[in-house]
């Protein structure tokens, strides 16, 4: 977890202020192999997503190159401009570089770790299939000759979809004619759409079959996927005109943010399943059959520092068997701590229903001894119940909703657990700044005091490792005490605006 704070306040401190354009800076290019990512568009979009089903050879890939002439997207009109996206794309876009890094040597040390731990022959991170699945998309296609290459990472269909039955089209006149439904048909992704969009990342950015960022992985030296989208939406290079975007839709940031944490906490539900699934499976066989590598419980599921910190340390996140007493890990901090808390409407708590879905699988994850089979079963069930929330983020906000949202947030003590930690306060911070963010687009600006109280939390999050020579401290009671001053000074406004 210290690699991940240290990557996390130098994120912070490259951030032009609290919050940049409603969104925190928080994950920003220096993502390394964990944030070079974006998802297959050949894959089956999760469900209640709105991007096109491919299946077969219906599309092909065509390459980055079909999209590179100066007439096209290869101009030289700067960030934010569409006729200049493959040049962004090329210059700042890491997504550039996700197959070049499975070269360098982090990478190669990697590879040999795991074949440490797993007993294998070492193999090359750019031709080991685990790690191209997420570092190269679209794949090439190996059974005949491909004008897509692994060296051009994820390239632009990895989002906006294979593009041989509309990379003529969308050339003509008559393209802007056409229906989004027409569009999709031609295997055209709607990445307008901000459920789309982060359909799109969470494949590789959070995980799914084929695609899992395990602890053996971790272990072995990549990062962590700790993904929030709303971040990662404002660190990424624009190659459209986000002015324009924020003009029509003053309160963007809060429904990125609040889609972004359903959607995620969504799909890392799913992730859970499979590997619950896939736990069940290795038990099946006999024990001189399993592989070494795949232990259950999943140990990316629990937080870092539960078991990696100095044995004198005595304010350890931690919870207790109900049945036994003894001491276990704590588990979802960081995907479940605000959309089932905050994103439900405030006469329907779901997590303060101690039988629902997810209160059951937090309960079983931090049990002693948590079967597979049950918590495949509870993930299923708490991913529905989860996704239920999107009809609540995909809504437009108005003042008064993203005031109340606000004061939920703020609020002294949450209704329901986790209890506070750095990761789940740190999502909190995000989804703070967004929402002020959002508010002074609505035309309600923060005070300087929120402003002060606002910097002071993002102070903690940052305490866990500061550069060398400063001292600072996380704690979840500094924390809190600046959240508090916040919420006053947002009661008083409420107040003033409500008369």
């Amino acid at each position: 977890m210290r690699h991940l704070r240290c990557r996390l306040n130098e994120w912070i401190r490259s951030a032009r202020s609290p919050f940049r354009g409603g969104a925190l800076l928080l994950f920003g290019l220096a993502l390394g192999l964990a944030g070079l990512t974006a998802n297959w568009a050949q894959e089956v979009a999760p469900s209640g997503s709105s991007r096109l089903e491919i299946k077969g050879n219906q599309f092909e890939a065509v390459g980055v190159s079909s999209c590179a002439a100066f007439a096209c997207h290869g101009g030289n009109g700067g960030e934010g401009d569409h006729r200049s996206a493959y040049t962004t794309w090329m210059a700042l876009d890491p997504h550039s570089r996700a197959e070049s890094v499975l070269k360098e040597p982090r990478s190669i040390a990697i590879e040999d770790r795991l074949a440490i731990f797993s007993g294998r022959k070492t193999l090359k991170a750019e031709t080991d299939t685990r790690c191209l699945s997420c570092h190269v998309s679209p794949r090439p296609n190996l059974n005949r000759s491909s004008v897509v290459t692994a060296a051009e990472g994820v390239g632009c269909e990895s989002c906006h979809g294979l593009a041989s039955k509309w990379l003529v089209p969308h050339a003509s006149a008559s393209w802007r004619q056409l229906s989004e439904s027409k569009k999709i048909e031609l295997g055209m992704t709607p990445t307008t759409e901000l459920e789309a969009r982060v359909n799109l990342c969470v494949g590789c950015h959070i995980g799914n079959a084929g695609r899992d960022v395990d602890h053996d992985l971790i272990a072995a030296g990549h990062p962590r996927l700790d993904f929030e989208f709303l971040s990662y939406l404002d660190a990424l290079p624009k190659h459209w005109d986000e002015s324009k975007v924020r003009r029509e839709q003053p309160d963007l940031d809060a429904r990125a943010w609040a889609i972004g944490q359903v959607v995620s906490a969504r799909e890392a539900l799913g992730l859970l399943s499979l590997r619950a699934h896939a736990a069940q499976e290795r038990q099946s066989k006999k024990p001189f059959e399993r592989s070494p590598i795949g232990i259950w419980p999943e140990f990316a599921e629990y937080a870092c520092n539960s078991c990696h910190h100095p044995l004198a340390e005595t304010t350890l996140p931690s919870t207790r068997d109900a049945q036994t007493g003894l001491v276990t890990l704590p588990w979802g901090n960081w995907y479940f701590s605000i959309a089932p808390a905050f994103l439900t409407p405030a006469n329907e708590d779901v997590k303060a229903d101690e039988n629902s879905p997810l209160a059951s699988l937090r309960r079983l994850m931090e049990s002693i001894d948590p079967q597979p089979k049950d918590a495949e079963r509870l993930a299923l069930e708490a991913k529905a119940q989860v996704g239920k929330l999107l009809d609540t983020a995909r809504a437009r906000w108005n003042v008064r909703e993203v005031q109340e949202l606000l004061t939920r947030l703020v609020a002294d003590e949450p209704a329901s657990p986790p209890p506070l930690s750095w990761e789940n306060a740190t999502q909190r911070f995000v989804g703070i700044a967004a929402l002020s963010g959002t508010l002074e687009r609505l035309g309600q600006p923060p005070t300087t005091s929120m402003k002060t109280a606002l910097d002071e939390m993002r102070r903690q999050i940052e305490a866990p490792s500061l550069p060398e020579g400063q001292s600072g401290r996380w704690t979840a009671e500094a924390f809190t005490k600046a959240m508090e001053r916040y919420r006053r000074e947002l009661s008083r406004t409420t107040a003033d605006s409500g008369r």
